[in-house]
């Protein structure tokens, strides 16, 4: 990818590792990656992309980095090349003129089949006494998990290509504003532990964008996503009617959901920004 040439006294930024212009290989195993870049004569932040360029002009779309030079960019399809765009954005999230635009290529490592079955093959379950567990579908490397905050009623859990897992569960809300209901956590892969994700109350049946940094949802009578971090930047994919079990596409760029009434129910889709809606 070619960088518009920037004017001296404009913003600018740039990948700075891994260094842009070649193939980095990740570490066996491994399906994250840091991305650092260098922003000059900019504050209102930065976005990146996954295999997907920037537009030239009005909304970048992407995820935002208000604050930092650096971003792990998780959930890499394995044994493939991908490239991590990067732009400046201004404070509503468009496009700078001239776009501020560089990007980065690396290789994913491939996957050992049986290993990743393995891996997949797992449950993650809430006891009578409210700790997590997580295991093999075979009961072996069980694992306790201490949540942030008493849960109950925990919905299924969906498995991020990192080994990551999302749910639903009941919380009477203490430390968290005092409101009970069913809330999203998410597991860290290498703590374990289950945090509690952005403010949204009512939710059911999130699951995982592939790149792993954003979340869909059911709640109330819409479907949402999130960053999967902290939950932040909310957007409504869509709304009315009787919403649930949202999916998304394998490469991130549709969320199929169904849509229910007194008569029948119908499987609808939308772009992951939620444009486009139509039934399917």
């Amino acid at each position: 990818m070619v960088a518009l040439p920037q004017p001296p006294s404009a913003p600018s930024i740039r990948v700075v590792a891994p260094a842009p212009g070649r193939t980095v290989s990740l570490a066996p195993g491994s399906h994250a990656a840091p991305v650092r870049v260098d922003v000059q004569r900019h504050t209102a932040g930065w976005n990146w992309r996954l295999d997907k360029p920037f537009p030239v002009t009005g909304p970048a779309g992407g995820a935002h980095i208000s604050d930092g030079a650096e971003v792990v960019v998780r959930d890499f399809a394995p044994a493939a090349e991908h490239v991590i765009y990067v732009a400046l954005v201004d404070e509503h999230g468009d496009m700078l003129m001239p776009p501020a635009v560089d990007a980065t290529t690396f290789l994913a490592p491939p996957v050992d089949a049986v290993a990743a079955a393995a891996a997949a093959a797992r449950v993650a379950y809430v006891s009578t006494d409210e700790e997590l567990h997580i295991l093999r579908a075979d009961g072996s490397n069980r694992a306790t998990v201490q949540p942030d905050t008493a849960i109950d009623d925990m919905g299924p859990a969906r498995w991020s290509r990192s080994g990551r897992a999302v749910f639903a569960a009941w919380t009477d809300g203490d430390g968290h504003g005092g409101t009970p209901g069913r809330r999203l956590f998410v597991t860290d892969a290498s703590t374990g532990v289950a945090r509690l994700t952005g403010s949204a109350i009512g939710v059911s049946h999130p699951d995982w964008a592939p790149d792993g940094n954003r979340i869909v949802y059911a709640v109330g009578a819409s479907i949402e996503t999130a960053n999967s971090d902290d939950g932040s930047n909310r957007r409504e994919i869509a709304s009315g009617g009787e919403l649930s079990r949202p999916r998304y596409s394998p490469d991130g760029n549709q969320i199929a959901y169904l849509d229910s009434d007194w008569r029948h129910t119908t499987l609808h889709a939308a772009d992951a920004t939620g444009g486009d809606r139509h039934a399917v």
